[in-house]
Parts: structure tokens; sequence; C-alpha cells
């Protein structure tokens, strides 16, 4: 089991060692059979092929990651690109009065709809309109076009 890189009269740097220890595990022999041939610690072994284990799971990470970055990009893009259809259809819209849409109204503050989507909202007389936006312009079904 003698190995050929063992160097006779001198002690290995760490990185032969590192790279002897990788290769005698990738040939098949146990931890204490590489710590008796190389005269180190089983410890030592577990920690230099760990290291090695680790490079792997970090390069497929950077890999993913890169991959979620193209496709957040991507959505950006879709999510620009609906945005400006949103923002036409709110000019275009007849019920738009470049704030507040008259289309919609609450009898009642809408609190839950002004604070999770941060809109302003008016109320004339009795009825309460929410500031038009994109997003909402985009999805209304009451969308009709302005008389020009």
């Amino acid at each position: 089991m003698k190995t050929e890189e063992k160097k006779v009269g001198r002690r290995m740097k760490r990185k032969e060692k590192e790279e002897l220890v990788r290769k005698l595990y990738e040939q098949g022999y146990t931890y204490r059979e590489i710590a008796k041939e190389l005269r180190i610690s089983v410890r030592d072994i577990s920690r230099i092929l760990r290291e090695e284990e680790r490079k792997d799971e970090i390069k497929e990470i950077k890999e993913e990651l890169e991959r979620l970055r193209e496709s957040v990009d991507y959505l950006y893009e879709f999510l620009d690109m609906i945005s400006e259809i949103g923002t036409y259809y709110m000019k275009k819209c007849k019920y738009y009065d470049g704030t507040f849409c008259n289309r919609w109204y609450w009898k009642s503050k809408p609190v839950h709809l002004i604070n999770k989507h941060k809109l302003e909202a008016k109320e004339v007389n009795g009825k309460w309109y929410l500031e038009a936006t994109p997003e909402f312009c985009l999805g209304c079904r009451g969308y009709e076009p302005k008389e020009e």
C-alpha cells in the first residue's frame, strides 16, 4: 500500500497531502488506511474531504443563485410590461379622473384596502373612492374607453 507520491526524506506540503488524501479516498482507501499511510489523523482526513464536498455544494448553490437571478430579471421585465399596459388602460378609462377611479365605490371607508395597498381615498356624497393604480385598472372589468 505504499504510495508512489510519498516523498522520502522530507515532509509533504499541506496541499500535496490534501491532494494525496483525495486521491487515495477516490481509489477506495478507508480513512484508517489513509491515516496510517500518510501519518495524519482521521479528523484531518475528514476535514479535507468535507472541504471538497463544501466546494461542490458552494458551486451548485452559486449556479442555482444565477438561475434565480435570471428568473427574477425576467419577472421584473414582465412586471414592467404589465404595469405599462395597466397605465395605458388607466389613462384611457372614462372613470379615471387623474387620481381616483369613479367606477367603484364603498359605502364605508375601505380601511383594509387603503392599508394593504397604501392607497389614497376620498369621500364624495357618502361614497368612498380609491386611488387608481395600474394594477387595479388592469384587472378591472368595468373599463370603458374615454369618449374623444
